[in-house]
Formats: structure tokens, sequence, C-alpha cells
């Protein structure tokens, strides 16, 4: 991971890094409050020597030796009873023992004790009793047999000191550690999770796990506009930067058509929640907007969501068709101004897979190509069924559906493979819910309000049918059926949601009839 990198991942996730540098500085803040106040007094010893029999150099070396040693005895547990002795400390030897440190400075002859302790005035009467018990001490050890015939003489020079102020906690280092510990550790936890994030967010992310373009970045919806249970911006917000993506989609599938001709198009995803069918539909008025003769056809068998998010009758279509039950031409409806198509998914079959690889289905297709220029199929997701990979057969073109920062990248591979296997011809990938930064993408203002489309309205009943079923394909309800939709009127959106994590209305959406394709 490169410099460059690792600064991208550092501003990418700038709040790993304020979240963590607040929690240590918290964290020092809470232990500095809770900790003890501690103080110390100090006191410091020249050790001098004299010798009968040797020169002053000698008894100098002998004190510098004594220094060292005279350091244990500070520390000692001896010194420490003759301490307690005959004084109200309330501590054991043991306890006093612990609260004294010694600091030897054998070039200089000097010895130093300090005494730390949680009250002021106990610290400096240890450090008193230090300064009249420790020269006894020393002498009484030096009169041993063992002792060298050299007097040696401790004199305190300074202390013991009286503490004013706790030496511990302290406030400034503990909060600049805090700080130091917080970029350090928020700035690894920001490039690691850089480094450990498998999910799609770039086209580059796209071409190293799929080898395949990016036919278009669609951004997330506006949080202003969410309230408004909305994910039709194609027609009903033309200079949003997500309308701006769907015509940028609708431009590449149209140049892509050298390679992938364009006519019958399968848009899939990986797994459910990546918003496939918001993406079926919006593609699908993109292109009726460009004066094109288009079908929307709910080919997702399963679980259909293209009728409810268009706010189109559901009860008869694509597979009473399939059937032998209905006619296509009573059965399609219209919606919106720009003329789209839409064919409902009709009664759910138990076998959803084995009519969408039927003959009857590639005989649909075929007869569909004559009466549209493009047929858009919402399929359902390629990794959990096979519906999608058996409908890319009859296609000339397949996109992918993938969402940023939620399908993993192996997600996206193993989708590629599964279409790949029946020669699926895949034009590319499209990036759903990245966020305007990401995206790239600048708004386009557009003059005047944007008014809210009409709404269709039956305009003609639909005979019974009472044909034989085709096996495994329940029969056709027995409904009056409208076959054509005229725009007449509007009607407030559910505020629904479909499947694939966007929000869906039951209006026909809005439309501005002055935006043109860019």
């Amino acid at each position: 991971m490169e410099l460059t990198d690792q600064l991208r991942a550092i501003r990418k996730n700038w709040w790993i890094v304020v979240l963590t540098l607040l929690t240590t500085v918290g964290a020092a803040v809470l232990v500095t409050q809770r900790a003890t106040p501690e103080y110390e007094s100090s006191l410091t010893f020249f050790v001098a020597a004299s010798s009968d029999t040797g020169t002053a150099l000698q008894a100098d070396e002998f004190a510098q030796r004594r220094v060292a040693a005279y350091a244990g005895v500070l520390t000692s547990g001896r010194l420490a009873e003759r301490i307690v002795a005959g004084r109200t400390l309330g501590l054991t030897p043991q306890e006093v023992s612990a609260r004294i440190t010694a600091t030897p400075q054998p070039d200089a002859i000097l010895l130093s004790a300090v005494v730390r302790d949680t009250r002021p005035e106990r610290a400096r009467a240890i450090g008193a009793a230090i300064a009249e018990e420790l020269g006894p001490l020393v002498q009484e050890l030096e009169r041993t047999e063992a002792a060298s015939r050299a007097t040696v003489s401790l004199t305190v020079i300074s202390g013991p000191s009286f503490p004013l102020s706790p030496v511990s906690p302290r406030p400034t280092l503990n909060v600049g550690v805090g700080v130091l510990a917080g970029l350090a550790l928020g700035v690894s936890l920001a490039i690691a999770r850089q480094m450990l994030d498998r999910t799609v967010r770039t086209p580059e992310h796209v071409r190293a796990s799929t080898s395949l373009p990016t036919l278009s970045t669609i951004t997330s919806q506006h949080r202003r506009r969410r309230s408004r249970a909305d994910g039709l911006v194609a027609g009903a917000d033309p200079g949003s930067p997500r309308a701006e993506a769907y015509r940028r989609l609708r431009t590449n599938l149209t140049f892509s058509a050298a390679t992938h001709k364009m006519q019958v198009i399968v848009v899939t995803s990986p797994l459910a929640g990546e918003g496939k069918t918001t993406t079926s539909c919006n593609l699908a008025i993109a292109l009726a907007e460009s004066g094109r003769r288009v079908l929307l056809v709910e080919a997702d068998l399963r679980r259909p969501r293209v009728s409810q998010t268009l706010g189109l009758e559901s009860a008869v279509g694509l597979t009473n068709i399939l059937a032998g039950q209905v006619d296509e031409s009573e059965v399609i409806q219209q919606w919106g101004p720009s003329g789209l198509s839409v064919l409902a998914s009709g009664t759910l079959p138990p076998n959803p897979s084995e009519l969408l690889g039927s003959a009857r289905m590639r005989a649909f297709v075929q007869r569909m190509r004559q009466r549209f220029d493009v047929v858009v199929l919402d399929t359902p997701p390629t990794l959990p069924v096979t519906d999608a990979s058996i409908a890319a057969v009859h296609a000339d073109s397949v996109v992918l559906v993938v969402r940023y920062g939620h399908t993993t990248r192996d997600q996206a591979r193993l989708a590629v493979e599964s279409l790949r296997v029946v020669d699926a011809p895949i034009a590319g990938v499209i990036i759903n819910g990245a966020p305007l930064r990401s995206a790239g993408v600048a708004y386009s203002q557009q003059g005047g309000p944007q008014g809210r489309g009409p709404v269709p309205a039956p305009s003609a009943d639909r005979a019974e049918r009472n044909d034989a079923a085709t096996p495994g394909v329940p029969a056709a309800p027995s409904v009056t059926t409208r076959a054509t939709w005229v725009p007449d009127q509007a009607a407030p959106a559910t505020g629904t949601t479909d499947t694939d994590g966007e929000p869906a209305v039951d209006h026909a959406g809005r439309r501005d009839p002055a935006a043109q394709d860019r």
C-alpha cells in the first residue's frame, strides 16, 4: 500500500481517527481524575570517608564504593523498622520501604532519597526519619569486624523538602500521551480498515474482480429528498446527479452495441438489496425518454417489485402469457408520459427457472423483439438462484448491479463467473448507491419547478380467459384486468420500500418535458 493510498484511506476514514482520538483523550482525562494524588519529599546526603592509614585519595575511593552500598541500606527493611519504631505513621515497615527510592551518585559522592506518599505531611515525616536514622545505622554497620578501619560520615546537605503540589498524576502529560496514542491508533485503524475492506467502491475494484468495465456509477439518494420516498428519478428529477448517471448508463449501453447488441437487456445483481429493480425501472424510463419503444418486463418471478415500484397491476402478466392464458397485448400496461410499456410478473409460479428457460419464453422474447426497440428484463439475484443465468440466454446484453460498500468483490466475481458459464453477453457493471464525491457527478440545474407526473388509470377491461394452464403454472385468477393505462391524475406516494434497498412509490413518476438527453 503506497503512501498516496494510505493518505486516501486516512481522509476517507477520518471519522475513525477522530473517534479514536476522542476516546483516548477521554480515557486519559478519566484516569487523571480518578488517580490518587501523590507527593514527593526528597533529601540528599554527602558521603565522606577518612582513613588513619591511607591517603585522601584512598578515602575518596572508599566513599565512592560505599555510596552504592548505602543505596541498598536506604530501602532495606532494617532502616524501615527504625523509622516505624517510635513514630506514628500508620504504615508497616514493608510499606515504608516501598515508598523510598534511592539514587546513588558515586562520582559526586552523593546519595539521594525520594519518598513518595499520598499525604504530603507523611512523606516529609518519613524523609525526616531517614535523615535521623540512616547515619547511625551506617555507623553501626561500619563497626563490624568486616568493615574497614576507615571512618564514614553521612551529612544531609538538602531536605527533607515539604511537597506543596502533587507530582502524580500529571494532567498535561497524560492528555499529551492520549493525543499521540489516539492519533497513532486512529491512523492505524483507518489504514487497516481500508486494507481489509473487500467491498466494491470504485471502478478499479470492478475491473480487478470481474475484468468488466463500469457502465455507470449511480449516486445515493440525496438526504433532503429521502422523505419523498421516490426511487424513480430518471423522469421525476432530470437535473439530479442520479438522473444524470442513468443517462450516462443509457449512453454507455448504446455505444457498447458494437460488441453487445442492446435490444434485450437483462438486469441482475449478485444478491438481493443491491438496487437492481430500481435500476431496471430508471434505465427503462431513460431509454423511453430518448424516443425508443421500450418494454420493461418483470422477470423476477420470485419476489417481483417492478409493479409495486411503478404502481401498476400485477395480478396477470408474464407467467400467464407463458401459460397460454392471456395474450401479451392484453396485459402490457403503459406507464408515464414517455410511453414506457410494462409487463408485470403475473401469478407467481412454483417453477420460475423452468418457465424462464422454456421454449415459450424464447418465443415470447422473439415476438417482443419485433414490437419494441429495447426490452429490459428485471431478473432475480444471480447467486441465490439460477433464474438470471437462464434468462441471460435470451439477452443481447447483461448488466450487473452492485451496491457501493455492500457487495464484496468476491460476490461480484462469483456472479460474473456464474453468468459466463452460460456464455451470457455481459456488457458491464453498475455501481449503485455511491456517495456524490465518489461518483464524481456534478449537479445540473433545471429552471422552474419539477411537476409531479400523472398516475396511469384504467381505460378498458380485459375479458377473462379460461384457457388450460401449462403444467406447473397456476391458472390465471378470475379477475377483471386492465389492458391499457392512460395518465390522467396524480396519486400520493405510499412510502413503501422494495427489497432492493430503494424506496418504492405507487405513482407514475414525474418528468420535466423540457429535459433532454445530454
